[in-house]
C-alpha cells in the first residue's frame, strides 16, 4: 500500500512535536540530503524526511516554537507516551521496553 503525501506530514508533524531533543535546522537538511550519518552511525535523516525536506524543516522548527511557547515541559512528555507502540500508563525506555510510571 503507498503512502499518500496526507500521511508523511501528519507523520512528520507528530515525530516534529515529540522529539524534542531532536535538533532540525539547515545544517541537519544539508547533512541529511548528503548522506552523512550520526554518531551513532544512523542517517541524519529517514526516507520520509528525505522525500519532504521543506515540511521536514519547517514542522520541525514549528514544533519548536509550539513547545517552547505553548506547551507545558509535562505536555511533551505525555505526547510521547501516547506515540504508537507505547501503551497507556506505560512509558517507553531505552532498549524498546517499558515500565511502570508512578502515580
Amino acid at each position: 500500500m503507498a503512502v499518500s503525501r496526507a500521511d508523511d506530514f501528519a507523520t512528520l508533524a507528530w515525530e516534529a512535536m515529540i522529539n524534542r531533543d531532536r535538533i532540525v535546522n539547515t545544517q541537519t537538511l544539508a547533512m541529511g540530503l548528503l548522506g552523512m550519518k550520526d554518531a551513532k552511525g544512523e542517517p541524519v535523516m529517514n526516507e520520509r524526511e528525505l522525500n519532504n525536506p521543506l515540511e521536514f524543516l519547517l514542522l520541525n522548527n514549528l514544533a519548536t516554537l509550539v513547545r517552547l511557547n505553548l506547551l507545558p515541559l509535562e505536555a511533551s512528555g505525555m505526547l510521547k507516551r501516547s506515540a504508537p507502540g507505547t501503551t497507556p500508563g506505560k512509558a517507553k525506555v531505552e532498549g524498546g521496553s517499558e515500565e511502570e510510571e508512578g502515580p
